[in-house]
């Protein structure tokens, strides 16, 4: 906890970190909290994970807020959390959860989190529960993703600032405002999800929206009530360069523009006329070893990890 770390330093992570020993009871205490409402609790430095990878983060708080590796961050406009992936994290908390940090007041970059476990009440995301500054090339594969309120989403709960190239597979499920990369999220750019997504005003994409959703994509499942926006904010939003399975998902909605397709063109490149398939996007048609991101478009520089 904040007791245990100097808030105001940057780290650098030299080695793999397996924190089972700190499975028992209430579990791992978060580095940083708001406790004060100030930054004198909150962490306020850099995290550089250098590649390296935290195992078995458990948390057990079902009644405390800002649970995850991280409570709170509070560095602002810069990285704050960089080069990590945490996986088989378990963790149970109440408003703000994620598995890198409860919220996140600072950019995160090139994080993933892979068969991980959460559940909380509001504002649940895979990485954060809050992310002011957004979050570029990071992913979330085969989690499952449980808020028992509002705000739910793959990758983030909420946030205003820009989410790209990033991508989700998994479950995320929640009461209302689910997504299956955003809950809440008015810039998305060059993303995709993969996540199985149920709940009231939940999207294959975004739960809630009222701003632009660029180049990307949703395959979802029956659960979803929209198939790429749950909600469009009537003050506006722009989905028209979104694409989303509509024999997965059962939808037909056109909600912002989104555009409903069979499972067949969703794995044709022809589908994805504005798409930049020479230096953002690539599509895997050799199935000799296999197709890559089960012949659906993939980021070629945040590739799905070899599973």
């Amino acid at each position: 906890g904040y007791e245990e770390w100097n808030l105001n330093k940057n780290y650098l992570l030299m080695n793999d970190l397996d924190l089972s020993s700190y499975g028992s009871g209430e579990g791992w205490v978060p580095i940083g909290d708001n406790s004060d409402n100030s930054n004198n609790t909150r962490f306020n430095g850099n995290f550089d994970g250098n590649g390296h990878v935290i195992s078995n983060l458990t948390i057990n708080r079902s009644k405390a807020d800002y649970q995850g590796l991280f409570g709170y961050i509070s560095i602002g406009n810069s990285v704050g959390l960089k080069n990590l992936t945490v996986t088989g994290a378990n963790i149970s908390g109440k408003d703000y959860a994620g598995v890198l940090s409860g919220y996140c007041g600072s950019k995160i970059e090139h994080c993933y989190v892979l068969e991980s476990n959460i559940f909380a009440k509001n504002n649940v995301g895979g990485l954060t529960g809050y992310a002011y500054y957004g979050i570029s090339y990071c992913y979330g594969v085969n989690n499952n993703i449980s808020g028992s309120s509002m705000y739910v989403g793959g990758l983030i709960s909420r946030t205003s600032a820009l989410a790209t190239y990033c991508f989700t597979t998994g479950t995320v499920d929640g009461s209302i405002f689910v997504g299956g990369l955003i809950g809440e999220g008015d810039l998305i750019e060059n993303s995709y999800s993969r996540a199985a997504v149920e709940g009231s005003r939940s999207g294959g994409l975004v739960g809630c929206t009222l701003g632009w959703l660029l180049y990307g994509y949703a395959v979802t499942t029956m659960g979803v009530e929209n198939g790429i926006i749950g909600f469009l904010d009537p003050f506006g939003g722009d989905a028209s360069h979104i694409y989303y399975n509509k024999e997965t998902s059962g939808c037909t909605d056109t909600t912002g523009g989104s555009i409903p397709k069979t499972t067949a063109e969703m794995k044709s490149q022809s589908t994805y006329s504005v798409f930049d398939f020479t230096t953002i996007w690539a599509i895997d048609t050799d199935s000799s070893d296999g197709l890559i991101n089960d012949g659906y478009p993939y980021l070629r520089d945040n590739p799905p990890p070899a599973m």
